[in-house]
């Protein structure tokens, strides 16, 4: 099992702090966001996404980062956070260029148990 690479760490920790603009600095100046409602480009759309997809939560914090596979340039890792409403389990994959930064991120939904 690996750890999360220092950017990649500094991104999820941000994000779990409601800090989405520490979180872009994580990235690269083209990265993309891929998700099923569309695609980021850049940071400052990057940006954007991730204050949207954080206002959808009450809360969002991190709970535990487990099954972290690194090899080159991708990151593969399970998230789960705790949204106030229920935990969100999530299955994440970043793409890293030479200097660290994302410049790809893929966030999965793998579970949700929210509470009524």
């Amino acid at each position: 099992m690996s750890e999360l690479p220092k950017n990649v760490q500094a991104f999820v920790e941000s994000l779990a702090a409601r800090d989405v603009d520490r979180a872009v600095e994580a990235c690269s100046d083209d990265v993309l966001v891929v998700r099923y409602e569309g695609v980021a480009h850049g940071r400052l759309e990057a940006h954007a996404f991730l204050v949207g997809y954080l206002a959808g939560f009450e809360n969002y914090e991190l709970v535990s980062i487990d099954q972290v596979r690194a090899s080159e340039d991708i990151v593969l890792w399970d998230a789960s956070n705790e949204t106030g409403a229920g935990v969100l389990q999530t299955t994440n994959l970043a793409q890293v260029d030479a200097d660290g930064l994302i410049c790809r991120y893929v966030p999965i939904l793998r579970g949700y148990w929210g509470r009524s």
